[in-house]
């Protein structure tokens, strides 16, 4: 068994590499905070036995959904209200 799990997998993490450190970090402290897990691995590392599950899919970050800004709708309503007082044509 492979001490690191694949580069490769790693590289293509959908949130990017800071999304991926700060998941791998996190889970790592949970391990040696005791937590058990979810793979078994050659390595008694914390930080190895994390990056391992993330690669098999075992940990997986959530992510907020995507939200439009609440300024631009506020703006394009008072623009809508706007252009009528204004004699203005859209």
């Amino acid at each position: 068994m492979p001490l690191l799990p694949a580069p490769d997998i790693l590289n293509e993490f959908e949130g990017g590499k800071f999304a991926l450190s700060n998941l791998a970090a996190k889970r790592a402290r949970q391990i040696k905070d005791g937590a058990p897990p979810m793979v078994r691995v050659d390595s008694n590392n914390p930080l190895t036995i994390a990056l391992t599950e993330i690669a098999q899919g075992k940990v997986k970050a959530k992510f907020p959904p995507e939200q439009p800004p609440a300024i631009a709708e506020e703006v394009g309503t008072e623009l809508a209200e706007a252009v009528p007082q204004l004699g203005l044509l859209l």
